[in-house]
């Protein structure tokens, strides 16, 4: 199981680095990651730089950021795939790369 583990995490950071350094790079706040369940606080900063980012997004893009998100449990992989960052397939590996390894 620990072998696993290692591979997990070692295809995360290959995979989800890259996601988390164009977030910074696109809202100028490195995020916090949480390896609990439950997660955590977001800096302020960033926080409202995606709100701000959200506001500008039209109703169809909103419409298609929210059902993305709450599917993929992720607003990173939700924004990303919207403004063009990620391509579809890329977006479900990153969704499904803990599953899929497991």
């Amino acid at each position: 199981m620990k072998f696993y583990s290692i591979i997990l995490a070692d295809r995360q950071i290959e995979k989800i680095d890259p996601m988390l350094r164009w977030l910074e790079s696109e809202f100028g706040f490195k995020p916090v990651v949480y390896s609990s369940f439950f997660g955590g606080k977001q800096e302020d900063g960033l926080v409202m730089a995606i709100e701000n980012r959200l506001k500008k997004t039209d109703d169809c893009e909103l419409a298609a950021i929210d059902a993305i998100a709450a599917s993929a449990q992720s607003l990173t992989i939700a924004i990303a795939l919207v403004q063009g960052k990620l391509q579809i397939e890329e977006a479900i590996e990153l969704i499904r790369l803990e599953e899929d390894l497991q």
